[in-house]
């Protein structure tokens, strides 16, 4: 089964400063903008040191969404209408209910409470919309940014992963958090 199975079209989220929306062609430069920024990057398997990289992943995930196969959101800051970010679920196991949620936001909108937006709004997706039993993340054990966020949504650390991902020549430790939708408050 795909997303498009069960949704139709990608749903638009929004919060109060924030819409979630399909990636489009004309997000490129606002993309690379922060996609070639290594303190964004630090813990992403991609950096893009070409503004064709950016076209390239950009238009994967536009394939992605007529395929029916991407759950990722393009952040669009309704104040100034700039692409800054993206975030949604990397990985969807319908039948057993449960997801892998990720995000990046660029750095400029770092400390502005974005982030929190973000995730208030794509877990309430998730168990709301997407009946979802269970939420979970993997992060780098040394990103700190990245972890509190999801303490601060209930999300409980189940352990770690020890070199679990090959990243930028190093294999990085990755700790597995998640949230079950018994413990979720809205």
């Amino acid at each position: 089964m795909k997303i498009i199975d069960v949704f139709g079209e990608m749903p638009i989220l929004e919060t109060n400063n924030l819409i979630l929306r399909k990636i489009r062609k004309d997000d490129v430069d606002d993309f690379y903008e922060y996609s070639s920024n290594p303190e964004v990057t630090k813990y992403l398997s991609y950096i893009h040191t070409k503004k064709e990289d950016a076209e390239e992943y950009i238009s994967k995930k536009i394939e992605q969404y007529s395929h029916g196969t991407c759950m990722i959101w393009g952040i669009e800051n309704k104040k100034d209408k700039k692409y800054i970010g993206a975030c949604g679920f990397t990985h969807w196991d319908i039948e057993n209910n449960f997801a892998e949620i990720a995000y990046t936001l660029s750095q400029k909108y770092w400390g502005q409470g974005f982030a929190s937006e973000i995730m208030e709004k794509i877990i309430e997706f998730g168990f709301n919309k997407m009946m979802l039993n269970r939420i979970e993340a993997l992060c780098f054990k040394d990103n700190e940014k990245s972890y509190k966020l999801m303490e601060k949504f209930n999300m409980k650390l189940e352990g770690v992963f020890f070199e679990k991902y090959l990243l930028k020549g190093m294999y990085q430790d990755m700790k597995m958090y998640s949230l079950l939708r018994k413990n979720y408050n809205k």
